[in-house]
């Protein structure tokens, strides 16, 4: 198993919401998904959805806007953020900068589940 697992900033589209998975059964990392996302200005998740797991971001430049069922939630750098399994969220950025988290979901959804599903509803974005 990989000690050093890089993430590659330079394969993160200009102008797109982006993730890039660096923790996979592949290399070694089993039960969850982690996941290195940056979020342009301007730019989110696609809607509101649900995991099968629990969520956690970790913030590492930025600020994220939150929504966390009907509350609307502003986090910043070093911040962590815990969203319980099923709980119905999205979050995007409003600033003028990136905003760059990782993000750990536990356990990871079999490979015959999505990793997320939408959800209908109010998206407060």
């Amino acid at each position: 198993m990989p000690q050093i697992i890089p993430v590659d900033f330079s394969a993160f589209k200009p102008t797109e919401f982006h993730s890039q998975w660096v923790g996979t059964d592949e290399n070694g990392i089993n039960g969850c998904f982690l996941i290195v996302t940056r979020v342009p200005p301007g730019t989110g998740t696609s809607g509101v959805h649900t995991h099968l797991g629990d969520q956690f971001y970790f913030i590492f430049e930025g600020d994220m806007n939150l929504q966390l069922g009907d509350q609307l939630h502003k986090a910043t750098k070093d911040d962590l953020i815990f969203i319980p399994t099923a709980v119905p969220h999205k979050n995007f950025n409003t600033s003028d900068k990136d905003e760059i988290h990782w993000e750990f979901i536990a356990p990871a959804p079999s490979r015959a589940s999505p990793a997320a599903t939408a959800r209908s509803g109010r998206s407060m974005s």
